[in-house]
């Protein structure tokens, strides 16, 4: 992916969310989660900023919990306390946590040395999160043992690690 395209995504992203204007209406953001739950996750197969992989097939079995997230992203950063207990209050359960970005490894490594964050961080993620049609951030998806979206989030909530406690316990 292009570095150039990628920083004015990002700046892109954290003009709208510092505005606070939503880069989707209400009724787009329903016919967005329409279109995800209930349907097989789309395929994705990534390597994590550990080096570490995280293929779709291969994760059949697990919850899996996506969170759509960038290193300038407000709400982003305020919610990140909240996914750590969950994925500390989650360690023993068959439960993978995923962050694709869309910045590189480098700026990512940069944000980390500020900002602790216990995902599995899956740089360069733009084209997923283009594919996919992610527009608002944070956005958090959970996927079932069968790798079927269950359940989409979209934007910052001070109840989130609830609200995600809550749908992993349905399917784990």
């Amino acid at each position: 992916m292009n570095k150039y395209l990628q920083l004015f995504f990002a700046f892109s992203l954290y003009t709208t969310i510092a505005l606070g204007q939503a880069t989707r209406q209400d009724n787009s953001q329903e016919e967005f989660v329409k279109s995800l739950k209930n349907q097989p996750v789309k395929k994705f197969s990534f390597v994590a900023q550990d080096g570490s992989k995280w293929n779709s097939t291969e994760l059949k079995g697990k919850v899996i919990v996506i969170n759509f997230w960038f290193t300038v992203c407000k709400p982003c950063i305020l919610e990140m306390p909240h996914l750590n207990k969950l994925v500390e209050d989650n360690k023993t359960s068959p439960v993978v946590f995923i962050a694709p970005a869309p910045e590189e490894e480098l700026q990512i490594k940069k944000f980390l040395r500020k900002y602790n964050f216990d995902y599995n961080i899956i740089p360069s993620s733009l084209e997923y999160i283009t594919a996919l049609g992610i527009e608002n951030f944070p956005t958090h998806i959970i996927i079932d043992k069968a790798g079927i979206v269950r359940q989409v989030f979209i934007g910052y909530a001070d109840d989130i690690k609830e609200k995600l406690q809550a749908e992993i316990d349905k399917y784990k």
